[in-house]
């Protein structure tokens, strides 16, 4: 697109309309892919299933390690802050792109008992 759009602008003009080609194709992933995801994941805690692993050829939660009750969560604290919050090894590739912010509030609510709280 880029190319097409050089022949047609000037440089900075180019880039602006090739910019916002890339914001428009990235947020529709998020509209449609990542928020519908999302939606389905709390359906279903809500409807009291608990998710099926979202990758391909994961046919269970790694180490048993399901995420979807207070209790299950409180059981693996320790597991979630080391993995998630401390040496970024989950999720697999930051697959769901995690930010370090993210990764930040995760370890706070871990330390301040958040979970001891309910």
């Amino acid at each position: 697109m880029s190319c097409g759009f050089a022949r047609v602008f000037s440089g900075r003009g180019a880039r602006l309309d090739a910019d916002a080609l890339t914001a428009t194709v990235m947020t529709a992933n998020v509209f449609f892919v990542s928020m519908a995801n999302k939606r389905k994941s709390v359906a279903a805690l809500i409807a009291g299933r608990a998710p099926q692993p979202a990758w391909q050829g994961v046919g269970v939660a790694p180490k048993g390690a399901l995420l979807d009750t207070p209790e299950r969560i409180a059981a693996f604290a320790a597991a979630i802050r080391l993995r998630a919050a401390m040496t970024h090894a989950t999720p697999p590739n930051n697959l769901t792109e995690m930010t370090t912010e993210e990764r930040a509030t995760l370890a706070r609510w871990l330390d301040g008992g958040a979970l001891a709280q309910k």
